[in-house]
């Protein structure tokens, strides 16, 4: 038990060194919201990355693989492709229209490029209705893990989980808000390296691993039906592949399914404010590929 509350307590220290930290660098309105335009890439590349990742990449994509196998990895092809094609073309672009109009948040940049206070008003009316949802989810997770791992009411868990995020942003900005996500980076591709090595060790090795899946794949029987929020679909075959692609998983929903998600890394408000603390359009560009691993991994 000591353990399960020293880490977060670690952690609660470190986010108020960075929420002060931050708070001393910031000197006005711009230094607050965009950090200063003054970022290093890789910084902004983990924060983009950390902003994407969520409990869904870990848990939910994993439940979904162990139904339709290996052609779910397609889900992660898209997921890749369309975080370089951000940081590509979007970013540059959002860097240097936002420096060059002194935005320094989304909906004011809507306000500044069409010249129209109403544009800007209805683009921060939908950013605030869109997050609503998606934080409350956030909050939530968060809450249910937290009161599990310490074992406390889930009423004191939201609370803490509020407090602190709300405190640290509002202290240290942008900055505080990057420097925490690039060590949540940290954490989740050390935990994507971990897990499934600790797994295939388990397991008894790589051998052991596969002869399992191959054991299990084997066994695997079905009507060839399957459910989604969409509803109920029927394919032609009964069997779900761990180990193949086959023509029960179908592919173009699979593909929608990551084109559904993905987007987000182009037009979300979320990852695009990512982008204002990039120094320029080169290094926006610069950091796609090292997104696109990331994402990858």
């Amino acid at each position: 038990m000591i353990i399960k509350i020293f880490v977060p307590l670690v952690y609660l220290c470190i986010l108020i060194v960075f929420a002060v930290r931050a708070r001393r660098q910031t000197h006005d309105i711009e230094d607050y919201y965009t950090g200063g335009r003054n970022v290093a890439t890789v910084l902004v590349a983990l924060s983009f990355f950390a902003t994407f990742v969520s409990t869904n990449s870990f848990v939910g994509h994993s439940a979904k693989s162990y139904t339709f196998g290996v052609s779910w990895l397609l889900v992660g092809a898209v997921l890749v492709v369309l975080a370089v094609l951000s940081w590509i073309f979007i970013a540059p672009r959002f860097n240097e229209m936002a420096g060059k109009l002194g935005s320094v948040v989304p909906s004011d940049l809507f306000r500044l490029h069409f010249g129209s206070p109403a544009a800007g008003a209805v683009a921060a009316g939908v950013i605030v209705f869109d997050s609503l949802f998606f934080l409350a989810a956030v909050f939530l997770g968060a809450a249910e893990s937290m009161g599990a791992l310490l074992g406390i009411p889930f009423g004191y868990a939201l609370a803490i989980v509020f407090v602190v995020q709300l405190a640290y942003t509002t202290v240290g900005g942008y900055l505080a808000d990057v420097w925490s996500d690039s060590l949540q980076a940290v954490l989740l591709l050390a935990g994507a390296v971990v897990i499934p090595l600790t797994l295939i060790s388990h397991a008894g090795g790589w051998n052991a691993t596969w002869a399992s899946l191959q054991a299990i794949d084997a066994a695997r029987t079905g009507d060839g039906t399957f459910s989604t929020v969409s509803g109920t679909f029927s394919t032609a075959s009964g069997t779900f592949s761990l180990l193949r692609i086959t023509t029960a998983a179908p592919l173009l929903l699979i593909v929608g399914i990551g084109l559904s998600g993905g987007l987000k890394l182009v037009a979300d408000p979320r990852q695009l404010t990512r982008f204002y603390g990039l120094r320029n359009a080169a290094a926006a560009r610069g950091g796609a590929w090292l997104v696109g691993g990331l994402v990858a991994v």
